[in-house]
């Protein structure tokens, strides 16, 4: 009894007080959602599934929403409205599952079945909790749908999920063993859940308000408006409202916490690429004529620091001190904190002068607070001599901002733990380093395409590597590839050039 192909289903619905509450409207708006690609859609009311059915080729899930005398709706409650929009057309029935008692609402158990033996349609049962979902398949139901997580009285959304699916209940319900399809449903607003919902196993999304209200999607753009009109940097050190009850919260819904916040974080580096672009932009010249990037910091800054340092030599062939890291309490401090280094100017100054730094260098501070004195007398001696300084912190109106010559502040805000700032600054950091010395090695010709070209194949691993990209870069065999990188020491570039030249 399976009518519902997998994929996308859009819900064609408006409340009271929608403009759009009219039968044709819903019907061309679920005509739309058809020709976008939507497999099904779900819809209320028999006078707009009828409207529908004239439009659609495809299944339309019917449902009825009723009001009970306590004011809370009920999904299609009873045979009575079931078999009514049985006659509109429906495809399937949908019907709440949920636990929730109510004078107009019929035993789960005995409508399904009602359904099935008389109306002949299969039943899509919209659930609230697992419980509810596991009950439902074992009272015959062909579908589950999590479409009423989050609104019912007993276990309502958080303000902050607003636009956040209940994906826990998702991964539960499809971990529990049970077997028919399941639906992710509610606040689904972005296609990156959407996505995840797919390879979590969902056997298919639907989407109402993100898609047919634009009411409701209007009130969800106009809140990024606000965000953008407004000044929302919140210092690092300050206390998250979001998170101030994660001691209290289940482990999935701690992790959910997490993950929501490091989601901020590439929309705020994403800022500041006309600031990193400059840079880079500015320095390069410099760079490509001998000079050297020289990183320093304290903590997690300045173990970051370290890796990007450590990562560009065999990544792009480059000698090992054309980028340094200089780290607030010196080697051990990579692997043992030292926070207390981070407030030796004098420390930092030594570091960079033993660098004997030239004008053609290039000294980048980073930073989580932007006021560490270690990273501040790093750059006081770069500018002493004439070389470029840079900061790269997550506060404004910071000491090394004031100082350097270019900084790229990425506001990534409170952190999850109240200033640890190796979650959300230090992944903003990440990026941005990778950023910073990604597009330096490819302006210096170490990439051809996206290929990392320069690197030095020097075990089996990175041969193989090697070979892969002459077969991508020449079209050539494994063989020949093999060979030409032999003849010529392995040397990719030359192998290419000398490839290339032979074609001709």
């Amino acid at each position: 009894m399976c009518v519902l192909p997998r994929g996308l289903i859009v819900s064609s619905q408006a409340l009271d007080g929608n403009p759009l509450k009219k039968p044709e409207y819903l019907a061309v708006m679920a005509e739309c959602a058809e020709k976008g690609g939507a497999v099904a859609i779900r819809a209320n009311g028999y006078d707009n599934i009828l409207e529908m059915k004239k439009r659609l080729h495809i299944p339309v899930i019917g449902l009825n929403k009723i009001v009970d005398k306590n004011g809370v709706t009920i999904i299609t409650p009873n045979f009575e409205k079931a078999k009514e929009i049985a006659a509109a057309g429906a495809d399937v029935i949908a019907l709440d599952a949920t636990f929730r008692n109510s004078e107009i609402k019929e035993a789960a158990g005995a409508l399904i079945a009602r359904i099935h033996n008389e109306l002949h349609l299969p039943v899509l049962a919209d659930i609230s909790n697992l419980e509810e979902a596991i009950k439902a398949e074992k009272l015959g139901a062909d579908y589950i749908s999590t479409t009423l997580a989050g609104y019912t009285a007993d276990k309502p959304y958080k303000p902050q999920d607003k636009y956040f699916p209940d994906f826990k209940l998702v991964v539960d319900i499809l971990q529990s063993g049970i077997k028919i399809p399941v639906f992710a449903e509610g606040r689904f607003w972005q296609a990156e859940h959407v996505e995840r919902a797919f390879r979590l196993g969902c056997y298919g999304v639907i989407i109402g308000k993100a898609i047919t209200n634009p009411m409701a999607i209007t009130q969800y753009y106009n809140g990024f408006v606000q965000a953008g009109l407004a000044n929302d940097w919140i210092p690092t050190e300050t206390q998250n409202p979001y998170t101030k009850d994660i001691d209290k919260v289940s482990t999935y819904e701690m992790l959910q916490m997490i993950n929501r916040e490091d989601a901020t974080v590439a929309e705020k580096v994403g800022r500041k690429l006309g600031d990193i672009g400059a840079f880079i932009d500015e320095i390069f010249p410099d760079f490509s004529d001998g000079g050297r990037i020289l990183y320093c910091g304290a903590g997690t800054s300045g173990r970051l620091s370290v890796v990007d340092a450590a990562e560009c030599p065999p990544t792009y062939g480059v000698a090992q001190g054309k980028i340094v890291a200089s780290v607030a309490g010196g080697k051990d401090a990579v692997f043992n904190a030292s926070e207390n280094k981070e407030d030796s100017f004098a420390d930092g100054y030594e570091a960079a002068r033993s660098l004997s730094v030239t004008k053609k260098d290039t000294l980048v501070a980073v930073s989580a607070n932007g006021n560490a004195q270690y990273c501040l007398g790093f750059l006081s001696y770069g500018k002493e001599v004439g070389a470029h300084t840079a900061a790269i912190v997550n506060n404004e109106n910071t000491k090394l901002s004031a100082l350097a010559d270019h900084t790229v502040a990425a506001l990534t805000g409170a952190e999850v733990v109240k200033g640890s700032t190796r979650m959300k600054a230090g992944t903003a950091q990440k990026m941005i380093l990778n950023m910073f010395s990604t597009a330096l090695f490819v302006k210096s010709g170490c990439v051809m395409g996206n290929l990392m070209v320069n690197m030095r194949p020097n075990n089996v691993k990175l041969q193989n590597r090697a070979v892969e990209m002459i077969m991508l870069l020449t079209e050539a065999s494994y063989e020949e590839s093999k060979a030409n990188l032999e003849a010529c020491d392995w040397s990719i570039v030359d192998t290419v050039k000398e490839m290339r030249r032979k074609k001709q």
